[in-house]
């Protein structure tokens, strides 16, 4: 069995008062304490794969789409105080941004490339980007938020809950090869 590289046990030897030493953990033990941790196979495929790609899909052309072409009815939907000032070119320059993350997410998807650490690495961007809009809005809001922009955050509190569930649920993907709708 290979050794863990990172870290290695060594046998504990346990000495009583006039006896000789002795090993707490035998020698099968500590083999598999060393040894590398298979990953844990699911049985069956999780078929939400495709379903949740939709949803974030559709999702990412309705958000990103307003932001990068039509980020003058963003910023006066956010109803903020006037002492922010022009928020446009923030927003074209965000929804850039998401297209470029989310181009990420699918190309390691589709090649099967750390599909789980990404997928979570993009759930906590997305979560702390929905935590700071929020908090952005509380302090720089002029009144009560559209009812647009409440539709807009709970859309994508459902992207971050489908992040992680397929960052959750890697080891049940679709086999390769896949496509986003697999």
């Amino acid at each position: 069995m290979p050794e863990n590289k990172y870290f290695k046990i060594e046998i504990i030897r346990v000495v009583k008062k006039n006896s000789a030493p002795y090993s707490v953990v035998s020698a099968d033990e500590l083999a598999l304490l060393n040894g590398r941790a298979k990953k844990n196979q699911a049985t069956g495929v999780d078929t939400g794969f495709k379903y949740r790609h939709a949803y974030m899909l559709l999702v990412a052309i309705l958000v990103t789409g307003r932001a990068i072409f039509y980020p003058e009815i963003v910023a006066r939907q956010l109803n903020l105080v006037s002492s922010v000032g022009d928020i446009s070119g923030y927003a074209q320059m965000r929804g850039l941004l998401v297209v470029a993350i989310l181009f990420l997410y699918g190309l390691s998807y589709v090649k099967d490339w750390h599909c789980s650490k990404v997928s979570l690495a993009v759930a906590s961007f997305a979560l702390i980007w929905l935590v700071a809009d929020s908090f952005s809005f509380g302090r720089f809001g002029a009144g009560p938020m559209q009812p647009v922009m409440v539709v807009t955050f709970l859309l994508r509190a459902g992207v971050v809950y489908c992040l992680f569930i397929n960052s959750v649920r890697d080891n049940r993907a679709p086999v390769m090869p896949r496509h986003i709708f697999s």
